[in-house]
């Protein structure tokens, strides 16, 4: 199965961290600050991510999503 198409960046200007949100379409500035959310609570290290990029792959836009 091949990645989502779509990049949506979010910046994380205090920790210096961009997150890449993949998905099959545009997504809203609420939905991408979920995404990270999401990312941060299935995340099992307590370790504070700073100066990096992160890519999240998601499955919104998928049929209707």
């Amino acid at each position: 199965m091949e990645l989502p198409p779509v990049q949506n960046p979010i910046l994380d200007e205090k920790n210096n961290v961009t997150y890449v949100v993949l998905a099959y379409r545009e997504l809203s500035v609420a939905e991408r600050v979920r995404a990270v959310q999401v990312y941060h609570g299935q995340k099992r290290s307590k370790k504070k991510d700073k100066n990096c990029t992160i890519q999240i792959i998601t499955m919104f836009g998928l049929q209707g999503t």
